[in-house]
């Protein structure tokens, strides 16, 4: 069968005009797809530069806070450009925070619990995590009465845990068995724990769950006195703070009774040496938080850092 000419021209043309159609449809998907690229690539490099700006501000912070004539309070821990983005660092000592090893070898666990209790954990489960802590740093293999040694993490197929030593880095807690819970109630644990310290509580840099946690009263008074203790402005860590002089007022002020010829006081102190310097450097949505513990002539002992969202 012969097709007139005239038909076959036009089933020519109509080939033809579907292929553009399927050209245009393709170069539209490829040009669509480009530009979605180059819009993921450039949201990428955005977020990037944020990133590097937000930590040269952390890392500016840092060297302020680090300096041995910059006190607490001073205003440039503070810088604020808006737009350029700035610096906030706080100064505190690492005795502020809870020495955990000191705190379960000197069979003080007790503290540790009623820490956990404050943050709302039930009394059975935070009673089971304080044993599991203590039992992953002694030295024997015998179990506390609500703990967990070797029979326990081989039950749940972890081999050659609990490491029966003092815990190296306060992250090394979170694979002690029952932390999973604690990090459900209190996610920013780590930030209430420290191995790097002279093993001694400071009263005047504790927050008052600590304080409440370590001396057995109620939250009320540890929160009175820390307030009191911040000065007029009610924030910790700027000139007004008020400071206690001794371990016998500070005890005094937070209404603990002790007998003045025993040990209690010796495990407290209100002059910390250790210090920690907290810089959070930001820029637009983005910050970055840098921790720094250091020793002697500000040699550094311990560093961390975290990137973090800013809510608008």
């Amino acid at each position: 069968m012969t097709l007139n000419p005239d038909r076959a021209k036009k089933l020519q043309r109509g080939s033809a005009l579907i292929a553009v159609f399927w050209a245009i449809a393709v170069l539209g998907m490829v040009i669509f797809g480009a530009a979605k690229f180059v819009s993921l690539d450039s949201e990428w490099v955005t977020g990037m530069r944020k990133t590097a700006l937000a930590t040269r501000h952390a890392e500016t912070g840092l060297a302020y806070g680090s300096h041995p004539q910059i006190q607490p309070g001073d205003p440039r821990l503070g810088f604020d450009e808006g737009a350029e983005g700035g610096y906030r660092v706080l100064i505190t000592k690492e005795e502020g925070l809870i020495p955990i090893n000191a705190i379960l070898l000197g069979q003080q666990k007790s503290m540790v619990k009623r820490l956990f209790r404050s943050w709302g954990m039930e009394e059975r489960a935070a009673a089971a995590v304080t044993d599991a802590l203590a039992d992953w740093v002694d030295a024997n293999d015998f179990v506390n009465l609500n703990g967990a040694e070797r029979d326990a993490y081989a039950a749940r197929g972890i081999a050659g845990m609990p490491l029966n030593r003092p815990f190296q880095s306060v992250d090394e807690m979170k694979w002690v068995i029952g932390m999973d819970a604690v990090d459900r109630v209190q996610p920013g644990w780590r930030n209430w724990f420290t191995v790097h310290s002279t093993n001694r509580i400071d009263l005047n840099e504790a927050p008052a769950d600590s304080i409440a946690a370590v001396t057995g009263i109620p939250i009320e008074s540890a929160k009175a006195a820390v307030l009191r203790r911040s000065g007029a402005d009610g924030v910790s860590g700027t000139i007004d703070d008020i400071r206690f002089l001794s371990v016998a007022e500070a005890l005094q002020v937070l209404g603990v009774v002790f007998d003045p010829n025993g040990g209690f006081p010796d495990f407290f102190t209100v002059d910390g040496t250790t210090p920690r310097i907290v810089s959070e450097g930001f820029f637009g949505d983005v910050g970055k938080r840098i921790v720094e513990v250091q020793g002697a002539n500000g040699s550094r002992i311990w560093r961390w850092e975290e990137a973090f969202s800013i809510e608008n």
